[in-house]
């Protein structure tokens, strides 16, 4: 099974505006979480939500991110 990072883009209101998949797939969820935490500790804002089971930061601009992992198989 091979596993993807999927970024979302968030509003204000920390809804979805912007979805994409990353390049690249990992072949388990644990190393697939490992690239995400690699990602978001060069960001000054970042860490876990659990009710959404993703992680968030700030990117450069300023905009608030998602990142969570899925099943290559799934539809985004």
């Amino acid at each position: 099974m091979t596993f993807r990072i999927i970024e979302q883009k968030l509003s204000d209101k920390r809804e979805p505006v912007e979805t994409k998949t990353l390049p690249g797939g990992f072949e388990s969820e644990s190393k697939a979480e490992t690239a995400i935490k690699m990602k978001i500790a060069s960001m000054d804002h970042a860490g876990y939500d659990a009710e959404h089971k993703a992680w968030w930061a700030r990117n450069d601009d300023g905009a608030h991110v998602r990142f969570f992992t899925e099943r290559a198989d799934s539809a985004v």
